[in-house]
């Protein structure tokens, strides 16, 4: 799935920049920006190990580009995919939370690529109802999966599923997006690719909160 995310600043040059969701896990090299290096503010949960971060590396040509302009300034932006073209008007801050995401989701980090399928129906710009509802709602898709293959249902039964590992997931996400925010500080010359960063994290830590009982949180949303 191809992405583009067409960026226009108030009186700037009109960037676009393009996510392939199914692309290769990117290698680094001497050439490549100190702050990517897998030990430069490691997560303290990664599992990789190759010698640059995956996710630090995808997301390295867009910090270069972005990295000066202030997260309050304002832009108009054109997300495209295959089936639709999504505009709206936001601040730089939120248009690189949904970019970054997307960037994120689809890397090669092993943690956050558990989200690829969220990836491949890209939302830009969605509430915390919405995130809420296509992370329950993808979750519980595996768990069927994982069970017509012969995988364990689980004790709660398939009209109340354990939620248990899905919270682990979005605690790990957390720890992630807060480690990799501090590489950034060390990329960004202004505070829009950091900020963008701590939007993500606290969102990570609002869906994982609200997972105490995310089914009746959904119940507006359901099929009845």
């Amino acid at each position: 799935m191809i992405i583009d995310y067409e960026l226009l600043p108030a009186g700037g040059t009109a960037l676009r920049y393009r996510v392939d969701t199914e692309r290769p896990i990117s290698q680094g090299d001497a050439d490549s920006p100190a702050w990517t290096a897998l030990e430069y503010s490691q997560c303290p949960n990664c599992p990789y190990a190759g010698s640059h971060c995956p996710a630090a590396l995808d997301v390295a040509p867009l910090v270069e580009a972005l990295g000066a302009v202030v997260s309050h300034a304002r832009m108009r932006v054109r997300v495209h995919s295959a089936d639709r073209v999504i505009e709206s008007e936001a601040d730089v801050q939120t248009v690189l939370s949904a970019l970054l995401g997307l960037l994120l989701a689809s890397s090669g980090c092993p943690i956050l690529n558990r989200l690829r399928g969220l990836a491949r129906i890209h939302l830009p710009f969605q509430s915390l109802e919405e995130t809420q509802f296509r992370l329950v709602g993808a979750w519980l898709l595996g768990r069927l999966g994982d069970a017509g293959q012969g995988g364990e249902a689980g004790d709660a039964g398939p009209l109340r599923p354990d939620f248990a590992e899905l919270t682990r997931l979005m605690e790990a996400i957390g720890d992630v997006n807060y480690a990799f925010m501090q590489r950034l500080r060390a990329a960004a010359r202004e505070d829009a690719g950091i900020n963008a960063l701590a939007m993500l994290a606290a969102g990570a830590l609002n869906v994982q909160v609200s997972l105490d009982d995310p089914l009746e949180g959904l119940g507006d949303y359901a099929i009845r």
